[in-house]
């Protein structure tokens, strides 16, 4: 499909010597060295189209009418993950920017250069760039919450957009465009285990148009 490549995966029976593997990592004087504490932190959830949380709303609404017993065990306690090293050199962040629009351009950029944090901004007539000394989600948060508080007092939309070249070309048309740089791999970790959660649409794993391809597991019982 458009030369994007393949995806393949395998069965794996021995699943317990590779929970036990995972397991394996999370010692004390590892955490420690990690981030400074002992919690145990082994996986960052990255909830991508909103997949997880719709399942555990649907848990939430289909065990209310389950006894104790059926909870244990019934499918829809259940959803497929897939657990990748964000290490590997397949996967890559790509920032994902911020394009707002039915809004008084002039204004809203003037407003916008007294916020701390750093990224850049454009319209059809100016750009510019604010450099303070934060994190990339301190900034991306800063931005957001300026973006919604305008909004709400003067109108207006916000989208996210993949691709400083598609956020380039809504810009020619109307509006206002905001760029963020991509998170830091060694960062991501540290930055949810001493703050929190990152802010949403921090980042992709790639580009738009990349995304075209998931791997899905159904169990086929055959009834004799």
């Amino acid at each position: 499909n458009m030369n994007g490549g393949r995806i393949e995966g395998y069965f794996i029976s021995d699943y317990e010597k590779v929970k036990n593997d995972f397991l394996s990592l999370l010692t004390d004087e590892r955490m420690i060295s990690k981030y400074g504490s002992g919690d145990k932190f082994l996986f960052a959830v990255g909830d991508g189209n909103h997949s997880l949380a719709t399942a555990k709303a649907h848990w939430n609404e289909v065990k209310k009418n389950l006894t104790e017993e059926e909870k244990l065990n019934h499918p829809a306690r259940y959803c497929l993950v897939e657990i990748v090293n964000i290490y590997d050199e397949g996967i890559y962040f790509e920032p994902i920017h911020r394009y707002v629009k039915g809004v008084n351009e002039k204004d809203f950029l003037e407003k916008l250069k007294s916020i701390k944090g750093d990224f850049g901004y454009f319209d059809k007539e100016t750009s510019g760039k604010n450099s303070f000394n934060v994190t990339l989600p301190e900034s991306i948060s800063a931005v957001d919450d300026f973006i919604k508080a305008y909004i709400k007092e003067n109108g207006g939309e916000v989208d996210y957009i993949h691709g400083e070249d598609n956020l380039k070309k809504n810009v020619n048309s109307s509006g206002v465009g905001i760029t963020f740089s991509s998170l830091k791999k060694g960062e991501l970790f540290n930055f949810v285990a001493n703050k929190g959660s990152l802010p949403r649409k921090t980042f992709s794993m790639g580009e738009g148009i990349e995304k075209r391809y998931y791997l899905e597991s159904k169990m086929i019982i055959s009834e004799k």
